[in-house]
């Protein structure tokens, strides 16, 4: 009972804790309630915790004695974490760009990849629904890895090699994480994340306008940069959202993939769809793995790495996808970046690392 005590009043502050001001604190049980103010082994008592810079002055003495003791063991899983989501986003991204480049349509894609995992999800929804969130909360929740994301990632790779796919994708997050972060969370950038920012402008340009075909060809790439930019920005504030709210893994998987497949299936039987004539190898590609890696395996990694990590850490090792995505593509699919694609990348990281770069003190 002690160490369910402590979860409920872990997940109660971090669901509430955006809704307090600067000088507000958790009020104490009130008279007759239940609950009771838990003690640490040997008669220690709970340090008190206060939001935003209020807390005290012993408070904050015993803050930073717990979190010397956790921050060690807590950052590698979150490092562990944010690594096994690059490994299942770079291989999202080839597999989503061979389904989108062959027989299937965006939407055969969305609802192999959205039915399937919210099939397996769809039993436990009930009982893991975060009933703490507004209907609005999770909508907006799940339009972050979610369809939204899907099918303007999927059509942006209609146009744009896997290359690109990763570098604009992935390269922009840490960018639109600075943007929401001062338009959201009134969080101003250093000046690292303002160079970051722009060498992960110049490094996009450039793999822009590394191709070889111009006029048409070169219009339609940017456009599928457009679409890619946008989906980066989907995922972004979700990140920020997901970490802001304080949602659990198990909470996520029932918002994301049960929402997802509910809403978008039935829609899926009057959109454009060739699925009848995929091959069954080609469907069990997209079904298996876009259902098992990016909706579910990776759903609740976010998580652990937003909550361990931060927004702006989990960004910074999402970097490291455009060089694997590149590198597997070229078995996968024939795809061999040129020079200039190769320095539109590294300079694209280089803008990244920059961009994530901690402050100082």
């Amino acid at each position: 009972m002690r160490s369910e005590g402590i979860v409920l009043r872990v997940i109660a502050g971090l669901v509430f804790r955006p809704y307090m001001t600067e000088e507000e604190t958790p009020l104490p049980p009130a008279h007759g309630s239940h609950a009771r103010p838990y003690r640490f082994r040997h008669g220690a008592a709970r340090p008190s915790v206060a939001w935003s810079g209020a807390m005290s002055a012993p408070s904050r003495t015993s803050a930073a004695a717990s979190s010397s003791v956790t921050d060690a063991p807590r950052f590698g899983v979150g490092l562990a974490a944010a690594l096994a989501i690059v490994c299942i986003w770079s291989g999202f991204i080839v597999v989503a760009r061979f389904g989108v480049t062959n027989t299937l349509t965006i939407y055969d894609v969305a609802a192999l990849r959205f039915g399937f995992a919210g099939l397996l999800m769809l039993p436990f929804a009930f009982l893991w629904w975060p009933k703490q969130l507004s209907v609005w909360q999770c909508l907006f929740l799940a339009s972050g890895p979610g369809v939204p994301y899907a099918l303007l990632a999927f059509q942006g790779m209609t146009a744009a090699p896997v290359s690109h796919a990763g570098a604009v994708m992935n390269g922009s997050l840490p960018v639109f994480a600075v943007l929401v972060g001062l338009l959201w969370l009134r969080d101003i950038p250093t000046g690292w994340k303002i160079a970051g920012v722009v060498l992960i402008a110049a490094g996009s340009a450039v793999m822009g306008f590394s191709g070889d075909g111009g006029g048409a060809a070169q219009a339609s790439l940017w456009i599928g940069y457009g679409f890619m930019l946008a989906a980066s920005l989907l995922l972004t504030v979700y990140m920020v959202a997901t970490r802001h709210w304080g949602l659990k893994p198990r909470e996520m998987l029932a918002v994301v993939p049960v929402l997802n497949g509910v809403l978008f299936v039935p829609l899926w039987f009057l959109l454009p769809s060739r699925l009848g004539e995929a091959p069954w190898a080609e469907i069990l590609l997209q079904m298996l793995y876009q259902g098992l890696g990016p909706s579910l395996i990776a759903v609740p990694l976010f998580v652990v790495a937003l909550r361990n990590l931060g927004a702006t850490g989990t960004a910074a090792l999402m970097a490291a996808v455009p060089a694997v995505a590149a590198l597997a593509a070229v078995p996968a699919l024939g795809e061999v970046p040129t020079p200039w694609e190769w320095l539109g990348i590294a300079v694209v990281t280089a803008g990244i690392l920059l961009t994530v770069k901690p402050a100082k003190g």
